[in-house]
Formats: structure tokens, C-alpha cells, sequence
């Protein structure tokens, strides 16, 4: 009986066994079901990611329980490639029709036996994959890979940068995602990375943002440099404290805050990177944010406070769909072309209305804003009408913004794009120069002048010139008016002219310059004998000359001193750039001879001498002046007299 019973178990087996197999055989490679194999990009760095986009239909052969397409790449050499994995439910009008399964070395779509009721079946499938570079060079180096499913190929190039010799900075954090691991974020705080010495405590605070909760079980805390540890595990807080027992690391679960202290000792000539992960608990989310300040400061250097670190790994992509006869769905895409929205006149929203064969669709509208990345889609919409005729959708805008326009492209095959663009507001800024330095009298004028525009008192990289042909006018062109939605508040600055100051009136320059003035003092001498003939005048005529022409001219009297003096005062050394030469030129005195003028450059002055005329003086024996000419005159008069008087009477007694 037992033996009766082994052999009916064996046959049981080979029965299960052989219907397994039969169903395998049974089950079709529908590599040529592919209508079109691309690649997002097919140029990136090493580690970078992409999305493959696979789209397949029925029309070469109908899709059955078990078949399946299969996307394969290479996993191993130089340049290789690496999915991120996943499962996408594939379902037609709610039903379950299959699946798509991505690995790190492929990526499959399975098909359930719900597909075998399906007709008109058309579907797709995207999924994320990242590539690897991995030569062993120190320079930059590029190699291909390749994305294959059936007869279709993708072609990426990898490029793998220059290896850096550089320094990196004090801290950073980072963060990705590992292929085979697409429900954690893996974060990564990198501290003092040059390993320098540090003057004081070390202090990171790690904010863990939505969509994600701390692993704690996952802490991996290394240390190299002048100590190398690591420390990993659920423990590794705990066995960092005890080798570093004056630093701390403490972590708050339910906030998701980690603190690190690092001292100054443990700090010092130590590269300090703490690890960790955190559980995605929201798949829908497109990326994941993750704050941090640190706190430090580097030996002899400014101290460093609470300078922001922050990063966003973004969500694996994987999406999938399948259409049968009766439904169809495509997304609407928004683009804006406004300048970042420079005016700020972009609206928080807009409406998207659904026609079908130009009638519109009541209840039939989609909201796009920033919070769904401008973009939403219309689904489960029928495919045909009633006749069985294929229906034509198409999209529009429900209210344009105003002073935007609106294009629309695409069709419900590949989803519609709706741009709108605006043309920001530009403005025009001119300004006048004028010179206040009585008409560049001391030929200081520059040729032009460089005037350099700043926004909101930051400089930027508008230069502008001004010089006499343009009038000393300058302009500045097609500036915009607005920046962020607020309007820009543009200043100017002047490059320095030398011996000029410079006033700002709005966008108009006023440049100043002193004129060199100097002066020249006129000194009377008289050569008369202190005037002893009374022939000095009581005032004299003195003409200023400037270039040899007269200029100024001056009554000259002495002051209660007797001191003959004047001084020409503010006084221009130069004219049109040439310096001027002064000279002085006194109207001729009357009973003097031509003035001698003595010119001393160094004092800035000139002695004018007069010397009375000689008929106005007796000659000059050398003995006691004119005191004795007098006497001498006197005596040759009286002795005359004398004589007339004695002749006078001889001639009187020999009348008589």
C-alpha cells in the first residue's frame, strides 16, 4: 500500500510538472508587439538617471495569459546599467491585466489571464535606470551602453568626469537611492572633508522633511583622518559616543531631527561622514527634501553660523498603462514661457477644459497649478462613439491670463502641450552728464565717462558710456521692469574720474572739479628821494595781463604804512588746459622814468621800481646832497647881488 502510494505521488508530480512546462511553452516572447523603445536622455555623467519608455500594442499578435516583453541591458564591465526596482500594476478599465517588474538587470511585463478578454490593446511602460562609468582613469572618458527589447535599441553614452584633485567644502549633505533598494532615501552629512584643523565644537542639525521616517537601525558613522573608525548598526550611536565620549550624536524618531555635536579634538584633522536611511511612506511623492545648519569654524578663520546644507533626492519614476477598445487617457502639460514668471502676472492655476470632436465635454476639467507640476490628465475617456467611430479629443484653455498667449499642441495620442507665453515689460534709462569745471578750464575732462548700472542695489554686468559726441548722454536698453513679480529699483554708479567729485540725481551725473587758481602780489618801489620833489602821485595804475593780455585792472594807493602793495587773487592757472602766464604792466607815471620790473616766480611777485626823471635832480658832487647845492646856489646868488649893488653906485658917483 505505501509502495502503491509513492508511485501515485510520483506520478502526481510529472503530471503538475510537465503542465508547468507546457504553460511556459505555451507563454509568447511579444518582443515584436514594441512600437517604440526610447530613452530620455542618451547622454549622461556616470550615476546619472534616465527613463526608459517602452510602448507596445497587439496588432502583429494578440496578447495572452503568460506572454510577457522583456527589457534588458547590460549589468557588468566599463559601462553598464542599473534599474531601480519596482512593481507597476498594469489594468485596463480597472481590471488587472498584468504587471511590470523592474530589476536591477531587466525589466519585465507579464500578463495575466484577464489580457485574454482585452482587444485593441495598446500600452506602455517607463521606468527609471541609472548609469555607471566605472574605467579606471583619471581622466575624463566616455563609453555606450545599450537598452534593448526585440528588434529596438537605445543607445546612452557615459561619460565619466576628470577625476578632481581640488578641495571640497567644509560640510555638505547629500542623499540617493540605491537600485535595489527603492523604499529607502539614503542620506549622507559630510563634515570638515579637507580635514581641517577646527578652532571650536562642531554642530549639525539634520532636519528629516516629508514623505519619509528615520530608519534608526540603519546609522553607518565613519571617521578617518588622524583616527579611523566606523560604527554601524542599531548601536552606532551608542559605540561612536564611547570612542568619542565628548561628542554626541542624538536623533528624535517622530520629528525626524538628528543632532551631531562634534568637539573640537574629535573634530580636528577628522573626516567625519554619519549615514543613515530613511522609509519612504509617501510613493507618490516626487522627490524628497532633507535639511541642515551646520555650525563651526575653521582655525584662524570667520566663524561659519548656521550656514544651510540641503538636498532633494528625487522619487523613482515608474509608471505603466495598458488601453483596450473602450478608453482612452492622456495628460495635459502646461508650459510657461514668461521668464520665470518675471512680472509675476503667472496665475496660481488654470482651467483645462475636454472636447470631444469640438464639442465640449460637460464636467470634463482639470486643474493645473505648481503643486501638480502643471500637469494633470484626463482618463477613462471613450475611446469611440457610438457609431464606432474613433473620437477626436481636444483641449483648451479656459481662461487665458491676461497679457499671455496661449498654443496648444499635441493630440490624445501623445498628450497635450499648452504653452503660454508673455513677453516680459522692458523699460529704457537715460541720463545726463554735466561737468561743473568752467568749461574743463583746467583741461581735466576725461574723453568719456563709464557708468555702471545696478538692480536693487546689486551691481550687474550692464556698462554703459558717455563722451561729447553723444552729448554726454548715456542710455541703458531694454532693461526689465520687473523682477519676481516686484519691480526692480535701478541705481547707478560712475567709475572714478580723477580731480573730479561726483553727485547722483536719479539716473543725471553732476562731476565737480576745483579749479587750480593761484595769485600775484605787486609791490611798488619809488627811486625819488622819498618823494622829495612832491612829484610821487597819490595813486598809481597797475594792469593785470594774462597772456599778454590785459585782464584785470588796479588803482593802486599806498596803505597807512606807506606801503605801495596789491595782490591779484583768485586767479586761474590754467585756460582750455594751458597754463596761463600772468604779467604786470603799470601806465606810465609822469615825471618818472619807465618802471624796471623784478619778477620773483617762487614768492609769486613783482616789484615795479619807478626812479623820478633826472631834470628833477641837481648833480650829485658825492658830498652832503641837496642841503649844499642849496647853500652853494644861495651864495653865488647873493654874491651877485652884492656885485650889481657895489657896480650900481661907482656908476651912480660918476654921474654926479
Amino acid at each position: 500500500m505505501k509502495q502503491l502510494t509513492k508511485i501515485v505521488g510520483v506520478v502526481l508530480l510529472l503530471v503538475f510538472t510537465l503542465s508547468a512546462s507546457l504553460h511556459k511553452v505555451q507563454a509568447t516572447n511579444l518582443s515584436d508587439n514594441i512600437t517604440s523603445l526610447t530613452v530620455a536622455s542618451s547622454s549622461l555623467r556616470d550615476g546619472e538617471r534616465t527613463t526608459v519608455k517602452v510602448a507596445f500594442d497587439d496588432k502583429k499578435q494578440k496578447i495572452k495569459a503568460g506572454d510577457t516583453i522583456e527589457v534588458t541591458w547590460p549589468t557588468s564591465g566599463n559601462v553598464y546599467i542599473q534599474g531601480f526596482t519596482k512593481t507597476i500594476p498594469l489594468n485596463i478599465q480597472n481590471v488587472d491585466v498584468g504587471t511590470l517588474e523592474v530589476t536591477t538587470n531587466k525589466a519585465v511585463f507579464t500578463f495575466n489571464e484577464n489580457i485574454n478578454t482585452m482587444e485593441n490593446v495598446t500600452g506602455w511602460g517607463e521606468f527609471e535606470i541609472t548609469v555607471r562609468n566605472v574605467t579606471q582613469t583619471t581622466t575624463e572618458t566616455s563609453g555606450t551602453t545599450t537598452v534593448r527589447v526585440g528588434n529596438h535599441t537605445a543607445t546612452i553614452t557615459v561619460t565619466k568626469p576628470e577625476t578632481g584633485t581640488g578641495t571640497s567644502s567644509f560640510y555638505y549633505k547629500t542623499g540617493d537611492m540605491q537600485p535595489d533598494d527603492t523604499d529607502h532615501v539614503r542620506w549622507f552629512l559630510l563634515i570638515n572633508n579637507n580635514k581641517e584643523w577646527v578652532a571650536n565644537t562642531v554642530t549639525v542639525e539634520d532636519d528629516i522633511q516629508g514623505g519619509q521616517t528615520l530608519d534608526m537601525t540603519s546609522f553607518d558613522i565613519t571617521v578617518s583622518g588622524y583616527r579611523n573608525e566606523r560604527f554601524v548598526g542599531e548601536k552606532a550611536l551608542e559605540e561612536f559616543r564611547q570612542k568619542f565620549p565628548n561628542s554626541v550624536i542624538t536623533t528624535d524618531d517622530k520629528t525626524g531631527h538628528i543632532h551631531v555635536s562634534l568637539a573640537k579634538d574629535d573634530a580636528s584633522k577628522n573626516t567625519v561622514n554619519v549615514a543613515y536611511k530613511t522609509k519612504i511612506t509617501d510613493y507618490d511623492q516626487k522627490e524628497f527634501p532633507n535639511n541642515s545648519k551646520i555650525w563651526y569654524q575653521i582655525l584662524y578663520k570667520d566663524q561659519v553660523l548656521g550656514q544651510e546644507s540641503n538636498h532633494q533626492v528625487a522619487n523613482v519614476n515608474a509608471n505603466g498603462g495598458v488601453d483596450g477598445s473602450r478608453y482612452t487617457s492622456f495628460t495635459v502639460k502646461k508650459i510657461w514661457n514668461d521668464k520665470e514668471n518675471q512680472d509675476g502676472k503667472r496665475p496660481k492655476t488654470i482651467t483645462v477644459q475636454l472636447y470631444a470632436n469640438d464639442q465640449k465635454v460637460n464636467d470634463k476639467t482639470i486643474e493645473l497649478s505648481d503643486t501638480n507640476s502643471w500637469q494633470a490628465s484626463f482618463g477613462k475617456l471613450d475611446k469611440y462613439d457610438s457609431q464606432n467611430q474613433k473620437i477626436t479629443y481636444s483641449v483648451k484653455e479656459v481662461t487665458v491670463p491676461a497679457g499671455y498667449q496661449s498654443q496648444v499642441e499635441g493630440d490624445s495620442g501623445v498628450g497635450f502641450t499648452i504653452t503660454n507665453t508673455y513677453t516680459p515689460e522692458v523699460i529704457s534709462i537715460t541720463g545726463q552728464k554735466t561737468w561743473d569745471d568752467k568749461e574743463n578750464q583746467d583741461g581735466k575732462r576725461p574723453k568719456e565717462i563709464t557708468v555702471r548700472l545696478l538692480a536693487n542695489d546689486a551691481a550687474t554686468d550692464k556698462v554703459a558710456t558717455a563722451s561729447e559726441q553723444s552729448g554726454w548722454k548715456y542710455t541703458f536698453t531694454n532693461l526689465p521692469k520687473y523682477k519676481d513679480g516686484k519691480q526692480i529699483t535701478y541705481t547707478i554708479q560712475e567709475d572714478p574720474v580723477a580731480d573730479y567729485t561726483t553727485t547722483i540725481q536719479g539716473f543725471d551725473i553732476t562731476n565737480h572739479h576745483e579749479v587750480a587758481l593761484t595769485s600775484l602780489k605787486v609791490i611798488k618801489a619809488w627811486n625819488d628821494k622819498d618823494d622829495y620833489y612832491h612829484k610821487r602821485p597819490k595813486e598809481i595804475t597797475i594792469l593785470l595781463k594774462a597772456d599778454g593780455k590785459v585782464i584785470r585792472e588796479h588803482q593802486m594807493t599806498p596803505d597807512q604804512q606807506g606801503k605801495w602793495e596789491y595782490t591779484f587773487d583768485k586767479l586761474p592757472v590754467y585756460q582750455a588746459g594751458k597754463k596761463i602766464s600772468y604779467s604786470i604792466e603799470e601806465k606810465q607815471v609822469a615825471g618818472y622814468q619807465a618802471p624796471v620790473y623784478e619778477v620773483n616766480e617762487g614768492l609769486k611777485q613783482v616789484t615795479v621800481t619807478n626812479t623820478l626823471n633826472p631834470s628833477y635832480r641837481l648833480p650829485d658832487t658825492g658830498g652832503q646832497g641837496v642841503k649844499w647845492y642849496l647853500l652853494i646856489g644861495g651864495g653865488f646868488i647873493i654874491v651877485a647881488i652884492l656885485v650889481l649893488i657895489s657896480l650900481y653906485q661907482k656908476h651912480k658917483r660918476h654921474n654926479m
